[in-house]
């Protein structure tokens, strides 16, 4: 195996093999280069060796390309720096994504800012972020608007006018959430819900709630627009969904032993409802909407006995999924509900945030690196 890194300033490469229990490395400019070779004890040793130098030099600017990657391989490696690990936020906007960088403080205040990359290494633009911590962010293709959680504060960015608009004013507890389909947005900022019409920028609902304080200290507060746009479900109270028809008001009920809830998707044409549970399985439960009963998939669960999902992300048209645990990625077919392949994520200290590219998926790792895998 081995690795080409450049430096697109200096003009200088930096290729590091790994074979058996040796690792060289070879850098310097073109034609002027040095080459070492180390031997470890063992092909374990060489390999924690090969990754430690790999990300040495990314530190210092060098960048891991690699487009001939085949799945499960990495195409890029990017150093973004270090930052806060429960935010990891990353998107994909077309042929690049926008990854959360931790920027400092800057004049006695603190900032975040967002690096749109392709998937090259190219820096494509930076921008400062109006607040800190982007818990989470979506990309409407058409309307070519970035809508982004901010420290509970929700914004739309304007990608093409470089413009922020403020879509909440305030919120009572830390509890917030955004979720999108092709004309409508739905999001919050605790007690207050909406669901925003995107064509003639009207609310369509709206829905002031009380949430619990799941342990006496967490906001119960998530909720997730349907596909087709027509159901808002939302969790305010472990074991419970309210499930609102947007266009009639009417309100069904979801009861099921979860815990807490991290996030809520729907899938399979909108009749079946996924939830990320925090604290119980702390992993991926399913439900039938119209039954209201629970399904299991056993070709969805990440094999082994541990149902941990720290992250997880569904492509644009719903038909891949990819669960984080810990180190590792899991690939699934949600049509066939079978997984597809696994594959070691690299540069990563306890896990990483995934966002679906075109044929590839980026992941901002708690090491802070942004890093492509083909699939």
């Amino acid at each position: 195996m081995t690795h080409h890194l450049t430096d697109s300033e200096s003009g200088k490469v930096f290729n590091i093999s790994l074979s058996g229990n040796k690792v060289i490395t070879e850098s310097g400019k073109p034609g002027k280069s040095k080459e070492t070779e180390k031997e470890f004890a063992n092909e374990k040793e060489a390999a924690i060796f090969f990754e430690k130098k790999e990300w040495e030099m990314l530190k210092k600017g060098f960048v891991f390309n690699n487009p001939q990657a085949v799945p499960g391989e990495p195409m890029l490696h990017y150093f973004m720096g270090s930052g806060y690990t429960g935010c990891l936020s990353i998107v994909n906007i077309g042929d690049c994504f926008a990854v959360y960088e931790l920027t400092g403080d800057k004049n006695s205040y603190k900032f975040d800012c967002l690096r749109f990359i392709d998937t090259n290494g190219k820096l494509i633009k930076r921008i400062e972020l109006p607040k800190v911590f982007p818990w989470a962010m979506l990309w409407h293709k058409e309307k070519n608007l970035l809508f982004i959680d901010l420290d509970h504060f929700i914004y739309s960015y304007n990608i093409e006018n470089n413009t922020f608009t403020k879509l909440t004013e305030t919120f009572v507890q830390p509890g917030s959430f955004i979720s999108i389909t092709e004309n409508r947005i739905a999001y919050g900022a605790d007690p207050n819900i909406y669901v925003l019409d995107l064509n003639s920028n009207k609310i369509l609902f709206e829905q002031k709630v009380q949430s619990e304080l799941y342990s006496g200290h967490s906001t119960q507060f998530q909720g997730g627009i349907s596909k087709n746009g027509k159901k808002l479900a939302g969790c305010t109270h472990s074991g419970v969904i309210n499930i609102h028809d947007i266009d009639s008001g009417n309100t069904e009920i979801l009861n099921g032993n979860f815990q807490m809830v991290e996030a809520i998707e729907f899938i399979d044409n909108d009749s079946v409802l996924m939830l990320k549970e925090k604290y119980g399985s702390w992993g991926l439960r399913y439900f039938n909407i119209e039954t209201k009963e629970e399904i299991i998939f056993p070709g969805l669960k990440i094999p082994g006995y541990d149902t941990l999902v720290h992250h997880f992300a569904i492509n644009s048209d719903a038909t891949k999924l990819v669960a984080v645990q810990h180190k590792k990625a899991y690939l699934f077919d949600l049509t066939t509900k079978q997984l597809l392949h696994s594959f070691n994520l690299s540069h990563t200290v306890k896990s990483a945030k995934p966002a679906f590219g075109k044929g590839c998926i980026g992941f901002r790792t708690d090491y802070g690196c942004f890093s492509v895998y083909k699939i």
